[in-house]
């Protein structure tokens, strides 16, 4: 169908995403899942990870050169998180 080709196409950021997770041990994956589920908000993001928010932003940075979009462009967001909805095949509540 074509909404499994177009979320076959949109998976491929987040592959990226995943890949340096395993590689490295790194987290960017939930980072920016939770960012984007977090209206791209760094205080709650950092909060609800447990994590300083210096780091978030360091995070944030890594992402955005990992993929080499600026995952603050609205379109770029907007499509990250539907990409997370297709690809964990759910919609995911907002707390």
């Amino acid at each position: 169908s074509s909404l499994s080709s177009l979320s076959r196409y949109l998976e491929r950021e987040l592959n990226e995403l995943k890949r340096e997770d395993q590689m490295k041990g790194t987290c960017f994956y939930n980072t920016l899942r939770e960012y984007l589920l977090n209206g791209n908000n760094v205080s709650m993001t950092s909060k609800k990870l447990f994590i300083h928010r210096n780091t978030m932003i360091y995070r944030l940075g890594k992402i955005n050169e990992i993929l080499g979009v600026d995952i603050n462009a609205p379109a770029v967001s907007h499509r990250l998180l539907l990409s997370i909805i297709l690809q964990e095949g759910k919609i995911i509540p907002h707390p």
